[in-house]
């Protein structure tokens, strides 16, 4: 019997040493961080929200217990060089060292850049010189043994493409970052949207993406991976996927927690899973019986603050689609949800001064009082060989009168970033609309059917 209990009390002693190994093992682990935000830009428009974000991904992984974290704020191209600098040395050895982007980014010929605050950008030829390539911020991650994380809330608007001059024929810029591949081990990078696309910077106190990623980058039981799916589904979710998030890694099999990993069964669990299932039913209904049967059962927190949100735009007064005395075809008030543009519509349009085939189109409209917003795809009949299909924006309003005037902004893809006006008329049984677009000399007419 003592030997018995002797063994059994050698077994336990045993398995508190690799208890102690374990938590040893993990409170080892180092990790390291590099925040920036840019926001007073010197030569061109301000941006209102990366240094909130800088402050608020900050907290969250202060509270993750990061071993550093550099925030830097409103940087020149010499104080990001050196910031770099700075997180390269501390990224040496780490287990795991993240990089945050909030900012301007541009694509030149291929190339991602981020854009520092003092950069003029006037031609294409300056990128190399006025911003940093993303390439260098790759190479101050090196260091790093297990995770590799770069976040780039770099996509949006940029307004220096506009007023850029090219000084190279074969060169291209695109307001949105391009696609990079994560092809080193351990390597993931996560860009606020789809490459090429355009990316929000919200009209609160935090961009969509930077609102996602300090809601679940370090939650508790996500997985890196999980981690980046939900916030994925966040940002589609608020900006009714006009703006999708685009990862691309490479990593292996092991499981990687910024936040605590559940105990137990070893499984990840998402507390908000319910609540996520119930609030896309709401938005498949689209009603504000709806979204008002969701504030019932949710009356408090994130997703309570999107339902409001979509319940608003469904209960603001737009132009009525009920004939009146056969003239026009709006009048009175009535809600958003019978306004039937909400849907798929392909479309063509044709030109009144070249001799050209009409050129097809589908568009994925989406109204919210009176305003319209959608996002479209075409073949690539006048860019650049850089992509097979443009893609665009488009935004507008309803008028009183029935009349349609829409905005459709190309995204960049294939060079091509410029706007066009289209001004048309809904026919009486909501289906089609048909009339005429223009842009500086060039004009035609286009009609879009609902698929």
């Amino acid at each position: 019997m003592i030997r018995h209990t002797a063994s059994a009390l050698l077994g336990f002693i045993w398995v508190l040493v690799g208890l102690v190994a374990c938590a040893t093992s993990a409170s080892a682990e180092r990790r390291v961080a590099l925040l920036i935000g840019n926001s007073a830009y010197q030569s061109n428009a301000q941006l209102p929200n990366p240094i909130r974000d800088v402050e608020a991904i900050r907290r969250v992984l202060q509270a993750a217990n990061f071993d550093e974290i550099i925030p830097a704020t409103d940087l020149t191209l010499t104080g990001m060089k050196q910031a770099l600098r700075r997180f390269e040395d501390a990224a040496q050895g780490a287990d795991v060292a993240m990089v945050y982007y909030s900012g301007h980014g541009i694509e030149v010929n291929g190339q991602n850049y981020l854009v520092p605050v003092d950069a003029r950008l006037l031609s294409d030829r300056d990128v190399p010189d006025e911003a940093v390539p993303l390439d260098r911020v790759l190479s101050a991650l090196d260091g790093a043994r297990q995770l590799k994380l770069v976040l780039l809330d770099a996509c949006r608007d940029n307004p220096f493409v506009s007023t850029m001059q090219r000084r190279t024929a074969t060169r291209s810029a695109t307001r949105g970052l391009g696609r990079v591949e994560a092809g080193a081990p351990n390597l993931l990078i996560a860009y606020a949207a789809e490459p090429g696309r355009v990316a929000f910077d919200g009209d609160g106190q935090m961009s969509p993406f930077s609102k996602a990623i300090s809601r679940h980058l370090a939650a508790d039981g996500a997985e890196i991976r999980l981690a980046l799916g939900r916030i994925r589904d966040d940002v589609s979710m608020m900006t009714d996927a006009r703006q999708i998030p685009y990862f691309s890694g490479s990593l292996g099999g092991r499981e990687i927690y910024l936040g605590r990993p559940m105990t137990g069964s070893g499984s990840s669990n998402d507390p908000d899973a319910t609540i996520r299932a119930d609030y896309q039913m709401a938005q498949a209904a689209g009603t504000i019986e709806a979204w008002d049967a969701f504030l019932r059962r949710y009356p408090t927190g994130f997703y309570a603050d999107l339902a409001e949100q979509s319940r608003r735009k469904l209960s603001r007064p737009i132009a009525s689609l009920t004939p009146s005395g056969g003239q026009s075809e709006f009048t009175g008030i009535v809600p958003i949800a019978t306004l039937p543009l909400d849907g798929t519509w392909s479309g063509q349009y044709t030109y009144t001064n070249l001799k050209q085939n009409p050129v097809p189109f589908a568009v994925a409209l989406n109204g919210g009082g009176d305003r319209v917003t959608g996002l479209s795809s075409e073949p690539n009949t006048f860019g650049n060989k850089s992509a097979s299909q443009l893609r665009a924006t488009w935004s507008g309003r309803v008028a009183a009168d029935g009349g349609i005037v829409l905005t459709k902004t190309y995204d960049g893809s294939g060079g091509v970033s410029h706007s066009i006006t289209y001004r048309g008329r809904l026919n009486r049984a909501g289906d089609v609309i048909e009339g005429e677009w223009q842009v500086g000399t060039n004009r035609g007419r286009f009609t879009l059917s609902r698929q």
